[in-house]
């Protein structure tokens, strides 16, 4: 019987390339890194910051937590660029008071929780797990194992639904059901 759905965030529930590819843009710019759409979207989203930017500044560990810094002060402005996944929402609706549903996400809880708030859907989840929330980031399965956990729930009780190769891998190595999701 299944007890808990876990969502990823960044490209599962949201569609936040826009954002977070004008965000990190702008913050690159700063340090005179212009940063290419296609590239962020194929081969930068749904990784951690801390896994693609240090390239792009010289490996300077400095600038690379300059430039998180400048992106999450610019993520927030730029939530209007978000796309809702309006089915996975519906679907949340529907299982809501039978099971527990959590977000489970390597992104920042500040970019979460804006997010969240901007479009009214802060009160849903059971549980929250961010990237600050855990020491390895996905394809590692520590984020989906941590949620089953403090939501008291086994693998063969749990969906996931995931978009990204990193994130599907992280799915898949918890030992949950796995959906992959194609936002549209």
């Amino acid at each position: 019987m299944i007890k808990a759905f876990l969502f990823d965030f960044d490209g599962t529930l949201y569609n936040t390339n826009d954002v977070n590819y004008h965000a990190y843009s702008l913050a690159l710019a700063k340090f005179g890194v212009k940063l290419d759409y296609d590239y962020y979207c194929n081969s930068c989203n749904g990784r951690n910051y801390k896994e693609f930017i240090p390239e792009m500044v010289n490996f300077d560990q400095e600038v690379v937590e300059q430039v998180h810094d400048l992106k999450q002060q610019f993520y927030s402005t730029l939530l209007n660029k978000a796309k809702i996944n309006d089915k996975l929402f519906d679907l949340i609706s529907l299982v809501k008071n039978s099971c527990k549903v959590a977000i489970v996400t390597t992104a920042s809880r500040k970019n979460v929780l804006n997010m969240l708030e901007a479009t009214g859907k802060s009160d849903i989840f059971d549980l929250l797990i961010c990237g600050e929330d855990v020491k390895k980031y996905k394809p590692d399965p520590e984020c989906y194992n941590l949620a089953m956990q403090k939501l008291d729930v086994s693998p063969n009780e749990t969906v996931i639904f995931e978009d990204s190769t990193y994130g599907i891998a992280a799915a898949h190595a918890s030992g949950a059901t796995v959906y992959a999701v194609k936002f549209f």
